[in-house]
């Protein structure tokens, strides 16, 4: 399984927020944990512009992009495994539908989350999203990267109703943020 994260995360947020076996609860939050001890291989890979990939200037990162250099990395995996599946969420289940309409075979299985097939038009980008730099971790990051306002945005934006979601997962979610 290739393992994508969505915008303003990193291939942590496949592992319950954290390394392999050290995120929150990872034997109730991770993927990773899940599919292995169901015998599934996983690779989760920071997108360009995250985690620990480069920070080329914002206007290079873009989703054309990033379709070529996961069918590359795919091309790379197939030499290995005999099938790749493709997980995606949010940003990356996007990204992931881009490659599919311009390669339909690359992938044996694909699995895409936080994706819906149509969307509201809302203001979400005002009301969460800041330049990234604004915030000293991310100060050397030109201003088209973005990141979250703060915990509570966070949370109200992207989880469901109180009650259906472990309220610790946005605290940490938010301190462990990356960007988009």
């Amino acid at each position: 399984q290739l393992l994508i994260h969505g915008g303003t995360s990193n291939k942590y947020y496949w592992s319950a927020l954290g390394p392999v076996g050290e995120g929150y609860h990872g034997e109730k939050h991770s993927w990773v944990d899940f599919a292995r001890a169901r015998g599934y291989h996983t690779v989760a890979i920071d997108r360009l512009g995250a985690g620990n990939s480069s920070h080329p200037n914002s206007d290079f990162v873009r989703l054309p992009l990033e379709a070529d250099m996961t069918s590359t990395i795919i091309q790379q995996l197939r030499r290995k495994f005999d099938n790749v599946v493709l997980v995606g969420h949010s940003v990356a289940s996007l990204m992931i539908n881009y490659l599919l309409v311009q390669e339909p075979d690359i992938a044996d299985s694909v699995l895409l989350t936080g994706y819906v097939h149509a969307f509201a038009v809302t203001n979400i980008s005002a009301q969460v999203f800041v330049p990234a730099n604004s915030f000293s971790r991310f100060a050397s990051l030109d201003a088209g990267y973005l990141t979250i306002i703060s915990a509570e945005n966070m949370r109200e934006s992207f989880f469901g109703n109180e009650g259906s979601f472990d309220p610790v997962v946005p605290v940490i979610n938010f301190e462990r943020e990356d960007v988009q």
